[in-house]
């Protein structure tokens, strides 16, 4: 399983030199953390470590987003050469096959403790702690859309 989130990092490495957009480069960025979490996730004990990285990091893209759209100008995308995705993929894929022992079980025995590591986060015992922490967040969310004046536009004027 290990290998496998490995052969992902790697081919999320190799597509986020493709991109030259801030939107798809973000994503990249989110799709690369969210693999580091679970790597991390499946090599320790314990889960509050990646999740509040998960978390720094969510809200860091937020604000370069914010930032990113507030300041460029409204460029449309170019489409990238399928042939370049298509020559990475197929480059990988031997090697991802290397990495790959069919005989184990180990992914299924890995997949089947996460969902129970992630049973007991909403377990009978932190039930109120996490409603508490879903409506704080929910009130959060939309105190934060009611602040923001949406009428005044982006920051950089078009001229």
């Amino acid at each position: 399983m290990l290998k496998i989130m490995l052969f992902f990092m790697l081919i999320n490495s190799w597509l986020f030199s493709l991109f030259t957009y801030p939107i798809p480069l973000g994503f990249m960025i989110m799709c690369q953390t969210l693999f580091t979490c679970i790597f991390i996730r499946a090599m320790t004990s314990s889960s509050w470590l990646t999740m509040t990285m998960f978390l720094i990091m969510v809200g860091g893209l937020m604000i370069i987003f914010l930032y990113m759209t507030s300041i460029s100008s409204n460029n449309m995308m170019k489409e990238i050469k399928k042939t370049k995705i298509f020559f990475i993929i197929i480059l990988w894929y031997p090697i991802s096959m290397m990495f790959i022992n069919f005989n184990t079980l180990e992914s299924l025995s890995l997949i089947d403790s996460f969902n129970k590591e992630f049973l007991k986060m909403f377990s009978s015992t932190n039930y109120q702690s996490s409603m508490f922490l879903f409506v704080y967040l929910l009130v959060a969310l939309v105190s934060f859309i009611k602040i923001m004046n949406l009428t005044k536009g982006p920051m950089r004027k078009k001229y």
